[in-house]
Formats: C-alpha cells, sequence, structure tokens
C-alpha cells in the first residue's frame, strides 16, 4: 500500500468520525470545554476532508483550490488547542474569548495570505503540482516568510499548552494524570508529523499526514474526557470537589489496589496518600 493508499483510506473513516463525535459531544455537554472540544474537531474535520481533495483532485487548479481551503482551517486548530489547555488547566480567566480573542488574529492574516498569495508570496514561493500516477500533491519548493512566523506561532501555541497540561498533571489527583497524559501525547503528535513533513526529514514521505495526527489527538481526548466523565465538567473542578469532600472517597483499580485516595479518607485512615498507593 502506497501512502497515498494508505492516507485516503484512513482520511475518510477519521473524517467522518470526528464530525460524529463532534456532533455528539456539542449535544452531549454543554460546558466551555465541551464546545471549544467540538469546534475544533470541526476545524480538524475540514482540514482532514480538503487535504482528501487536494489528493485526488485531476489538475493543478483544483488543487491550489484545495490547499487554500486547507488554511481555512488549520492556522485556527493551535489557538483551540491552547484555549482548551487554558480550561482544563482551570485558567477560566485566560480563555475568555475577550482576552483570547487575539490570538486569532495571526491566523486570520494568514489565511487572508493563503488565498492571496499570487499578489506576494508570502506563504509560499515556489510550488507546483506533481503527478504520481493517478494521484497527485501539492510540491513546495520554497516557503515565503510568513509561512515561517506562521510556523513559530503555530508550534509555540502547541507546546506552551502541552507545558501547562504538565503542570497540570503535577497538582491533579492520580485518576486524572493518565488524562492528562494522553492530552499531552496528543498535542505533541501533530507537531512532530508537522515537523516531520516541513524539514523533509524522510523524503519519500511527500504527504503532509498532519491533518491525520490531528484527527487521532481530538479522539484521543474525547475518549479520555468520556472515560472519566469530563466532558460537562473540566477535570479542575472535579479534582477540587473531590478534595473537599468531607466524606471519605478511595479509588481501586480493577486488581483492588488503592490509586487515590481524598484529603478526607487519608485523615479516617491515619494513612498519607504516598504510602497507601498500590496497596490492596
Amino acid at each position: 500500500m502506497t501512502q497515498f493508499e494508505f492516507f485516503l483510506t484512513l482520511a475518510p473513516l477519521l473524517a467522518a468520525t470526528v464530525i460524529i463525535v463532534a456532533g455528539y459531544a456539542w449535544f452531549q455537554a454543554h460546558s466551555p470545554l465541551s464546545r471549544t472540544l467540538t469546534v475544533y474537531l470541526v476545524m480538524v474535520a475540514g482540514f482532514l476532508i480538503a487535504g482528501i481533495l487536494e489528493l485526488v483532485s485531476i489538475s493543478e487548479e483544483m488543487v491550489d483550490l484545495w490547499v487554500r481551503i486547507q488554511y481555512l482551517f488549520m492556522p485556527f486548530i493551535p489557538v483551540l488547542w491552547l484555549r482548551m489547555a487554558l480550561l482544563y488547566t482551570g485558567q477560566i480567566q485566560w480563555a475568555a474569548l475577550r482576552r483570547l480573542w487575539i490570538f486569532f488574529l495571526l491566523p486570520t492574516v494568514t489565511s487572508l495570505l493563503a488565498w492571496s498569495n499570487t499578489q506576494h508570496r508570502m506563504v509560499w514561493v515556489e510550488h507546483h503540482w506533481q503527478p504520481v500516477g493517478q494521484w497527485g500533491y501539492f510540491s513546495i519548493e520554497k516557503y515565503g516568510p510568513w509561512f515561517w512566523a506562521n510556523g513559530i506561532y503555530f508550534y509555540c501555541l502547541l507546546i506552551y499548552g502541552a507545558l501547562l497540561m504538565v503542570l497540570e498533571v503535577q497538582r491533579s489527583p492520580r485518576i486524572f494524570r493518565q488524562q492528562s497524559y494522553s492530552m499531552i501525547a496528543g498535542a505533541l503528535l501533530p507537531l512532530t508529523m508537522n515537523l516531520v513533513y516541513i524539514f523533509d526529514l524522510f523524503p519519500s514521505l511527500v504527504i503532509d499526514f498532519t491533518p491525520l495526527a490531528f484527527a487521532f489527538s481530538g479522539l484521543a481526548f474525547v475518549l479520555s474526557m468520556l472515560r472519566h466523565r469530563l466532558l460537562s465538567l473540566s477535570p479542575v473542578g472535579r479534582a477540587a470537589l473531590i478534595e473537599s469532600m468531607l466524606d471519605p472517597m478511595l479509588v481501586l483499580d480493577d486488581a483492588q489496589r488503592v490509586v487515590d485516595l481524598n484529603p478526607a479518607a487519608q485523615r479516617f485512615l491515619g494513612i498519607a496518600l504516598e504510602d497507601s498507593l498500590g496497596r490492596p
């Protein structure tokens, strides 16, 4: 199976799944985190569908069109990821749109420049449609200065959101740490795939798999949140609730070993959290 066949087999399935999951998240929960996650998934689906149509297009004009359409979605995904990270870690005041709107300015400029690139060559300088058998792809020989500016911004937002998650892991009750790890990995996967493509680390890889990586990340976020019933309440909110409970709460794994207990349980049992973890 060629990389084209692999992408065009997996991408439509992922796009359909992402759209279904986005609809579920929208109607099942009404928290700012779930709403932001829904918009994130919609943007990822748009990015992915445009990437599919780029590959199946049979003319350079159509390929060029679908590449530009991808720029209606892709630049905004890192900003939505940052807002999810802020909401997830309880920084509600910074996640408010009245403060965060400024972060959408650069992606908006990027989209406008991509659509008018023939006039200034700020996003890509040299490119052509490269046919490969029955397929074809948009090959960029030289990127423009704005592409690199947007790329740095893109990576900074993803990394900063991941750092917020790392700090949250240190403060979170044990039962929420696996979810935080999943979201950190979800941010780093698209970043890694994009770096591989942009810097041509594998010359034989001519397709940008970043849309697939974002789709996998979005689905991983949703599955992790559903597992802990967190679509309607952020982990910070649930963690605060558990930590402040007057009643003891003990969490056991499938082998009946202690994986977490709140301060009330520690006082009741007369044992510290670090001394109880892993005990039957």
